[in-house]
């Protein structure tokens, strides 16, 4: 895969993009549950944000919503249509 490439995926109502520069971050065990969605970043090593955006047609419109260093997994309420990703630092 291109350093440089994002990978889109969805999962019911939910689209998340991870971005994969420069360290992919490939995410496993993407699950719904009571209401919450989760990701684990378990493959990479590093400092990643995760980031939501409401609308792609928006690109200055991601919203950095937490820090972790890898692995890690990110939970988050599934309210609404939105669309994350992950971006080392």
């Amino acid at each position: 895969m291109d350093s440089g490439a994002s990978s889109p995926s969805t999962i019911g109502p939910i689209i998340y993009t991870f971005a994969t520069k420069p360290v992919p971050a490939n995410p496993k065990a993407i699950k719904t549950n009571g209401g919450n969605f989760s990701f684990s970043v378990t493959n990479s090593t590093g400092n990643y944000m995760v980031q939501i955006n409401s609308n792609l047609a928006n690109a200055n419109g991601w919203t950095s919503v937490a820090t972790n260093a890898a692995p890690f997994t990110f939970t988050a309420p599934m309210n609404g249509k939105n669309f994350y990703r992950t971006v080392s630092y």
